[in-house]
């Protein structure tokens, strides 16, 4: 039995409706603030693509999944967002603001119609060019004060360029081309988080409340902790919480970085932004809202790729690089002024080199930093993959997943008479989609002997068993409860065939530390010392070093000394990624180039100092963290490399072709489209994704 909430009484005009995508209308709307705030709200709510507020025509245009959210329920989150609220609400993180087009409209529609029709209107777009210069020309008089030469110095000579030779129409342009550019890189920006981490950077807004023996539709805002609701099948957990009964198998892959679907049972964990695999789930919450684990890793992920506008470019790193090209800019168009006249002067001056690099460097960043997040790795900020393409030592603190073991088939047993290599077969397809211990087990053992693990058949994981159909047969895998299970090591396997056990599979713990491999790959992706601090013994450290193969250790140290070993590297010329419980040990942290925290869990991490977290318990990721950092730098440099070009023909032109102003605006955002279209569109690239995972799933 269900219900649900009754909704507001409806204020929104619907101007037209069919499945997938709503027009509506409302003065709210008109309010720029609050249309801004709107979209926000619903670009970070589950089910919808897209979100355009028009507060000129009071407007909204929604785009979304039926499936995911009904009409009905837009209707009533449209009404809350609208509400009488006693404070501002807080604004989703990493939404940006819109592009305002308003003056670079009047602008541009000035200047073209005294171009080839009224001159006389022409005075009007100069104004209104110097009205909108007005912050430029007062930094620029700032640091000319303090001797200094930057940008705002470089706009404010451009803007009396275009005042003296009367070239408006271009000043115009670029203005508009500018506002342009700010449009599509918040519209990129926002798909791209929404298409590559929905589950951390959307929220489901509705859940099904169990009131007695009904169940009640509630906005997910409302839910306390101790409350209990059910999730269908295919649908986004709403909260952090308990599982009241029975088994579940969720998708928590985004959520926690894991390799594969997650088995539960009563009184195990489940999180917000997972999505249930099989049958209902009836669960207890924990933490409901901005306390829940996707909520926190969200915030974090909005921060790191949230390139909001800078002061005088598109972001920070557009107007980083066009800072360095000042000085030589301002001294060519010198020479362009004593060579030639105030036109090629102020074709030299137009050309743009903060707009293409800024736009390129903040999609190639949401890109790999979602790369990260979906493997349990938070990039806080997006220079460490810089600083990590760049360490020549890794400095490995103490940590228990140094010292773990793998696990490894032990025996495998076939009863009357059947084929081992089937039952392994039997067992590695059953576990193949499931982030576990005893799934990689098999897969190792299957790979050894040579048996092709079936990739083809679906498991059912409904109970504690796992069925599937292979061919004619009806294959359940079940664990062993009366096999040597510890908390180290889980259960071995029985396998049966249409009711009849056909094999048994039990494990073992390896001698060899997993980190061993991990490590061994990282090396193999070019020269690097690795090394072990550790606050044990040193004859324990000198052991495990050894067991991992390091290139050194010290044993025996303070939380002092190991911020001291890492200072003492810096002064050799050496640059240090500290990895380890950044939490634990803050000042070697902030000793090292790159600090790496391992934190297992999603936690507050106000206090940890580290620009990357880890949540996860292994280091499988290192190797191809270093790998994608590399790669990052280099396309940065091709991007960097992709918008100097045009520019510099704009100069060349300058010089011998007779480019004007409007040729430079012309050829430069030429090179900022091509950079925009020519980005790589791999979300996931070499070396990150971890064997054996399965593929990214649609999730709405």
């Amino acid at each position: 039995m269900s219900s649900t909430s009754k909704p507001p009484a409806l204020t929104w005009q619907v101007a037209s409706a069919i499945p997938g995508r709503i027009r509506l209308r409302h003065d709210a709307i008109a309010n720029r603030a609050r249309a801004h705030r709107i979209e926000a709200e619903l670009s970070a709510t589950h089910g919808v693509i897209q979100a355009q507020a028009r507060p000129l025509t009071s407007g909204l245009l929604v785009h979304y999944d039926p499936i995911a959210i009904s009409r009905r329920q837009l209707l009533h989150l449209l009404e809350d967002l609208i509400a009488p609220m006693t404070s501002p609400p807080l604004e989703p993180a990493g939404h940006l603001p819109p592009a305002r087009f308003a003056m670079a409209n009047g602008s541009l529609v000035l200047a073209v119609a005294g171009e080839f029709a009224l001159p006389a209107l022409l005075p009007g777009s100069a104004v209104l060019l110097v009205v909108s210069s007005l912050k430029v020309l007062r930094e620029a008089w700032r640091e000319v004060r303090l001797r200094k030469i930057g940008l705002p110095v470089l706009y404010a000579t451009i803007l009396a360029g275009t005042l003296l030779s009367g070239q408006f129409l271009a000043a115009a342009l670029m203005a508009w081309m500018y506002q342009f550019w700010r449009h599509q890189h918040r519209a990129a920006q926002h798909r791209l988080r929404r298409q590559l981490l929905p589950s951390l950077t959307q929220r489901r807004r509705f859940a099904r409340l169990c009131v007695g023996e009904a169940e009640v539709e509630v906005p997910t805002d409302r839910l306390h902790a101790g409350d209990r609701i059910v999730v269908e099948e295919n649908e986004m957990i709403p909260a952090d919480g308990w599982l009241a009964g029975g088994y579940a198998v969720v998708d928590e892959r985004q959520v926690r970085g894991l390799a594969g679907l997650s088995r539960k049972e009563a009184g195990d964990p489940v999180f917000a932004g997972s999505f249930a695999v099989e049958g209902r789930l009836y669960i207890e919450v924990s933490a409901p809202g901005a306390a829940t684990r996707a909520d926190r890793l969200g915030r974090a992920l909005a921060g790191a790729v949230a390139h909001a506008p800078a002061e005088f470019a598109l972001t920070a790193q557009g107007e980083a690089f066009a800072r360095r090209t000042v000085g030589p800019t301002l001294a060519v168009a010198g020479l362009g002024l004593a060579v030639g006249d105030l036109t090629t002067a102020a074709a030299i001056l137009r050309p743009d080199y903060a707009t293409g690099p800024g736009l390129g460097v903040s999609m190639e960043s949401v890109r790999d930093v979602a790369a990260c997040a979906s493997e349990g790795i938070m990039i806080r900020d997006a220079s460490a993959f810089q600083r990590i393409a760049s360490v020549d030592v890794f400095v490995l603190d103490h940590h228990p997943a140094l010292e773990r073991t793998g696990l490894e088939v032990r025996e495998i047993r076939s009863i009357d008479g059947g084929d081992e290599n089937e039952v392994l077969r039997l067992a590695a397809s059953a576990l193949a989609g499931l982030a576990e211990e005893r799934s990689a087990a098999l897969n190792a053992a299957a790979a050894a002997r040579r048996v092709v693990v079936r990739r083809d058949l679906r498991p059912s994981y409904r109970g504690p068993e796992i069925t599937l159909r292979d061919r004619t047969r009806s294959i359940i895998v079940r664990d062993l409860r009366d096999s040597h299970a510890t908390a180290d090591l889980p259960s071995g396997l029985e396998v049966s065939a249409d009711g009849r056990p056909i094999g048994r599979i039990a494990f073992g713990r390896s001698a060899e530390p997993l980190a061993a491999a991990s490590l061994r790959e990282l090396r193999a992706h070019g020269p690097l010392t690795i090394g072990l601090v550790s606050d044990r013994p040193d004859a324990e450290a000198a052991a495990l070093a050894e067991a991992l193969g390091l290139d050194f250790h010290l044993g025996g140290l303070s939380p002092d000394a190991k911020a001291q070993a890492i200072r003492s590297l810096r002064e050799r010329g050496h640059r240090a990624a500290f990895v380890g419980d950044c939490r634990r040990e803050p000042d070697a942290a902030r000793e090292a180039h790159v600090a790496i925290s391992m934190a297992a869990d999603a936690g507050d991490t106000e206090d940890d100092p580290a620009q990357v977290l880890v949540h996860r318990d292994d280091l499988d990721w290192a190797a191809g963290l270093r790998e994608l950092s590399r790669a990052h730098v280099a396309r940065v440099r091709t991007i960097h490399g992709a918008i100097l070009v045009p520019n510099l023909l704009c100069v060349a032109g300058a010089f011998f072709l007779g480019f004007t102003s409007l040729s430079a605006v012309v050829l430069t955002n030429l090179g900022t489209l091509a950079v925009f279209t020519g980005l790589p569109h791999q979300i996931h690239p070499p070396g990150l994704r971890r064997r054996g995972q399965l593929p990214a799933m649609n999730r709405s």
